[in-house]
């Protein structure tokens, strides 16, 4: 069987990866032929590399938000490359010839709206799988970028979700119904999936903030302008960030700006979540866009709560003053409200976190993978 994974990711790494990558690794190990398309990247992820040495067909395409950024003469040269051959970017693709295609896209039109890719799209119709994956809640598409994302989501086999209610939003945003459709949930990247035991209050609370550092997606900003009031400075709590990104430098400006520096810490990449929840007692997300985060999965079966926004697939995990805490909105005020009730409550947040655990247990899928390549071949034999 040929299969062609495509992702659609411009960034290093993110959490819509991890799950088309590792079906891809099992695939190719399992003898079949396993193409990879990405964007040009300055690194490959270790998982990237890895998966480079199994594929049979490793392809880098020229991102155009880069094109675009480069130079005139860099941007001229590749106008005219396409001018002469509008496939020039997706020709390895095509030269495969997949029996099945998954696209993978780290928001829900961030692919199916780029001129190439929605022009790869065209040339294999009704042989590609969609998994959609970051949703904003409030997103008006012009006429012209509805029109094309309908054509893009009616013309795959299947579309995969990451929640039911990124699939209700797509939905409501194209004002198209959509076939049956499935719910996938992540691969974990947790060694066991035992409750670990409450930390220590010794010092105080530690909150932890486990997200990329993209203020606008996830934010972080926020986060500190309410911790910035007296009441939050005065009270025995801490702020703990892992993660890394383009605005480290901003956020990191913010909390100089907010007198911030004895409350927010950051501690970059932490390739052992365990270790992250051996020492926090609570996951704060204040996100204006979700899929259905991975890191919330993973807080919640190692026996923590979280204080979320009501966005995308966060309340198909967390429910209201019984594991965790939803945010109505990402505002100042609303963040204020809810980490205001929690503090109040904080005597529950072990109960609530082995409830957390518990939730997770009965209703994660543990085996994601093998949902989605179970998939992939029973599209193959339509």
């Amino acid at each position: 069987m040929k299969i062609s994974f495509i992702s659609t990711l411009d960034d290093y790494w993110g959490g819509s990866e991890p799950l088309w990558v590792h079906a891809a690794k099992v695939m190719a190990k399992e003898g079949h032929d396993v193409q990879v398309v990405i964007y040009e990247k300055d690194k490959l992820h270790p998982l990237l590399e890895e998966l480079r040495k199994l594929a049979t067909s490793f392809v880098l395409m020229k991102s155009w938000r880069v094109i675009n950024n480069d130079s005139l003469i860099s941007r001229l040269y590749y106008y005219l490359k396409k001018k002469a051959n509008p496939d020039f970017n997706i020709k390895e693709i095509l030269k495969f010839k997949g029996d099945v295609y998954v696209l993978n896209q780290p928001g829900n039109y961030v692919g199916c709206l780029t001129p190439d890719i929605h022009r790869l799209l065209l040339n294999i119709k009704n042989k590609y799988i969609l998994i959609p994956h970051g949703d904003f809640e409030h997103v008006i598409l012009r006429d012209e970028e509805r029109n094309l994302a309908k054509v893009a989501y009616k013309n795959a086999q299947k579309v995969c979700f990451v929640s039911q209610r990124n699939a209700l939003n797509v939905q409501h945003q194209l004002a198209m119904r959509l076939a049956p459709f499935k719910i996938l949930d992540y691969p974990l990247n947790l060694k066991t999936k035992t409750y670990m035991n409450f930390p220590p209050i010794d010092d105080g609370f530690h909150l932890a903030s486990v997200a990329r550092f993209d203020a606008q997606c996830k934010g972080q900003d926020l986060l500190f302008s309410v911790l910035s009031q007296q009441k939050w400075k005065l009270r025995p709590i801490r702020i703990n960030l892992y993660g890394t990104g383009k605005d480290e430098s901003f956020l990191k400006e913010l909390v100089t700006y907010y007198g911030l520096e004895n409350k927010v810490f950051f501690h970059g990449h932490v390739a052992n979540v365990q270790n992250i929840w051996k020492e926090n007692h609570l996951l704060v997300m204040p996100s204006f866009a979700e899929g259905k985060p991975l890191a919330l999965a993973e807080a919640m079966f190692c026996g923590r709560p979280a204080i979320v926004t009501d966005v995308a697939g966060n309340s198909e995990l967390i429910h209201h003053q019984k594991n965790g805490y939803l945010i109505s909105s990402p505002t100042t005020n609303l963040i204020d409200e809810a980490l205001e009730l929690a503090w109040n409550e904080r005597d529950k947040w072990e109960d609530y976190g082995k409830k957390a655990h518990k939730f997770v247990s009965d209703n994660y899928d543990l085996n994601p993978i093998e949902t989605l390549i179970s998939i992939i071949i029973k599209c193959q034999k339509k």
